[in-house]
């Protein structure tokens, strides 16, 4: 058996890889009945997660070793986990403390980022900024989305919003990447700006959302 860069890998190596695969899909089978099957308790569900992934992040480790690449990252993530376990706390599993931001859902990423893709194809259909996010904000009224947080969405988020999603790039940006792919995606489908901006729009009346994010009154 060889490496990826040509390398022989150990015959022990090789039963370790076969050891590896078993172990990653006995933990995936695992992993599907710990998050499906009915649980006592968040503790309950949280000691299997933790179970599953210990044990299939150990068998990442000890193939790593055999072929001579050790990690001294995923082995402190081991014992951070099995630390977890045992009740002690580590700063690997610290949440940050997060303050004057929301954490959104991603359905609300999501529509944030296609209010701004509808308001940028009203510029390239040449209105103005203001306009064309005083236009996206009045369309999202007869939608689903028409309040962020306990506020009816005004012409200002939407500007943020567009200006926010505009100078970034890359699949890990996530209102970014829905942005583009909007934009992407109504440019193929309809030939006019004004027509791409009320394509996007229209995905918004499909949606559903729930409170707190979005009010119904």
């Amino acid at each position: 058996m060889r490496s990826t860069c040509g390398r022989a890998v150990p015959k022990r190596s090789a039963k370790l890889f076969f050891y590896l695969r078993n172990e990653i899909a006995l933990a995936d089978i695992l992993l599907a009945i710990a998050l499906h099957a009915p649980t006592k308790s968040d503790a309950e569900l949280g000691a299997a997660l933790r179970f599953v992934t210990s044990n299939v992040l150990e068998a990442v480790i000890r193939f790593l070793q055999s072929a001579d690449l050790p990690s001294a990252t995923l082995a402190r993530l081991l014992q951070a986990l099995r630390e977890l376990n045992e009740g002690h706390g580590n700063p690997l599993f610290t949440a940050p403390k997060i303050t004057h931001r929301r954490t959104d859902s991603l359905p609300t990423v999501g529509c944030k980022a296609v209010a701004a893709a509808a308001m940028q194809f009203y510029m390239d259909a040449r209105v103005s900024k203001n306009d064309a996010a005083s236009k996206v904000a009045t369309s999202l009224q007869k939608t689903p989305f028409r309040y962020y947080g306990s506020k009816p969405i005004s012409p200002r988020m939407v500007a943020s919003w567009r200006d926010r999603c505009i100078g970034a790039h890359g699949k890990a940006d996530v209102p970014a990447y829905i942005f583009q792919m909007m934009l992407t995606n109504m440019r193929g489908r309809f030939s006019t700006p004004t027509k791409q901006a009320e394509g996007v729009l229209a995905v918004l009346y499909r949606i559903t959302l729930t409170p707190p994010l979005i009010s119904t009154r």
